[in-house]
């Protein structure tokens, strides 16, 4: 008969194994683009952080993750912000009463990223707020020396710098800059493909140099592909298809346009699919095939309809019916 031990110690112990193992799964199925399924997992988490064997630092751990995929649902699942604020806030004091200073560095960068994406989302509040939330952040980091926070701080703070509600293409390069290099200098894949991605957004708006934008979108697309982060391929697709477009190769273009449709679908994003739609239509358009153009746009419609979608809704409408007109 197999014996257990019943020793408070050891029960803290296997308490840390499985909160950090539900941490594990949940990071998989986020690269996975499942995230659905790992906020159910990451629940299941939260019934167990009451537990007295729990310590302070695992609750934080799992506190962290789930607001970590709560605000990622927000941009990819058109999810309501509020539950992965009150999660986040739940961490930063948590952080804060037992003086774990990562923690709530990455809180707060945590904080800032949902602010930013509840206002890409909604249009509503000041990129004030992100921005605040972000820069605390990042000054944090680099006291404590944390080069992959550092590098994921100064991404956020150039998204905020690029599309808020002040623009600001200098400011948004510099710290895309930043990022990139620190990430590229210690190998960290992810954010590296999160800085170049955007370089090659500014290097495209503000310079107009497709080539060196369409090399930094097929750096990311490779990076991201290299490390099995999933959910972001629809995006990587859409952005080499845009360039593609740009420099006037439709086939290749198409291509990558129906790849992000079909990962879209498959991962159940419904801006992505839309724009993938969108993209083919103008494609389509451009070849004076009209029908397909149209049936493309209609595809578009009833995918923000299904979603609530009502500014995709429009946006559809009125491109139906220019081409119609």
């Amino acid at each position: 008969m197999q014996s257990f031990s019943t020793s408070f110690d050891t029960m803290v112990e296997q308490y840390t194994t499985l909160l950090q193992t539900l941490c594990d799964i949940s990071e998989s199925y986020y690269y996975l683009g499942r995230l659905d399924d790992a906020i159910k997992l990451l629940k299941i988490g939260e019934q167990l952080l009451e537990a007295k064997e729990v310590t302070r630092h695992d609750q934080l751990k799992l506190l962290l993750q789930s607001g970590k995929i709560l605000i990622s649902s927000i941009f990819y699942r058109n999810r309501d912000a509020e539950e992965a604020f009150a999660t986040v806030t739940r961490a930063k004091q948590l952080a804060a009463f037992i003086v774990d200073e990562h923690g709530e560095a990455d809180a707060l960068d945590l904080l800032g990223f949902a602010y930013y994406y509840k206002q890409l989302m909604t249009k509503e509040g000041e990129s004030s707020t992100p921005l605040a939330y972000c820069q605390q952040a990042l000054e944090r980091r680099e006291v404590l020396g944390d080069q992959r926070g550092m590098s994921e701080s100064s991404f956020h703070i150039g998204l905020i710098y690029e599309n808020g509600d002040q623009s600001d293409l200098d400011q948004a390069r510099i710290y895309y800059t930043k990022a990139y290099q620190i990430a590229r200098e210690h190998g960290y894949k992810l954010e590296q493909s999160y800085a170049v991605r955007h370089l090659g957004g500014l290097l495209d708006a503000m310079q107009g140099d497709l080539e060196q934008a369409r090399q930094c979108f097929e750096e990311s697309l490779v990076l991201r592909q290299e490390i099995g982060f999933k959910i972001a391929l629809p995006f990587s697709h859409l952005a080499v298809g845009e360039i593609c477009t740009k420099q006037n190769e439709l086939t290749v273009a198409a291509t990558h346009y129906q790849q992000a449709e079909v990962l879209a679908r498959e991962l159940e994003q419904p801006v992505a699919c839309i724009l993938s739609q969108l993209s083919l239509g103008e494609l389509y358009l451009a070849q004076q095939q009209c029908s397909q153009a149209l049936e493309c746009i209609e595809q578009a419609y009833r995918v923000a309809k299904e979603y609530h979608l009502t500014n995709w809704m429009s946006e559809a409408t009125a491109r139906r019916e220019a081409i119609s007109n």
